[in-house]
């Protein structure tokens, strides 16, 4: 059994990960290069901005949902690709594979909870 830490990311190389257990987490990451990222909430929520992300490559995304949320707010023009496994909960917004180019794939886990990912232009 593995045990992430509660509170801020912990780094795994280029894909850090981050937990919100019984609390709230802001992820934005403006101007910064995107690679990836593993998201964990457990009665607790986070918001993950990518609309002003750098993502010069496919990415893949980790989403856990257990008695929480997540919301990922996306650019236009990135396809997403959504697998996930759910009971008692399940993710809101369809893969969009409309456009050549860049590609986020969403792996989510869904017990209790959600992933809500939103196709957003800019930031308002």
């Amino acid at each position: 059994i593995s045990y992430l830490p509660i509170g801020p990311a912990i780094n795994c190389g280029k894909k850090e990960i981050y937990s919100a257990t019984f609390s709230g987490q802001n992820l934005d990451f403006s101007k910064e290069e995107f690679t990836g990222t593993k998201l964990d909430a457990v009665f607790g929520g986070i918001k993950c901005d990518l609309r002003d992300a750098i993502i010069n490559d496919d990415v893949v995304i980790e989403a856990s949902a257990i008695f929480g949320g997540i919301t990922i707010l996306v650019p236009k023009d990135v396809n997403v690709k959504i697998t996930s496994t759910s009971i008692f909960g399940g993710v809101d917004g369809k893969s969009k594979m409309d456009k050549p180019g860049k590609t986020i794939y969403l792996n989510a886990t869904c017990l209790f909870g959600g992933v809500d990912v939103k196709w957003i232009k800019d930031k308002q």
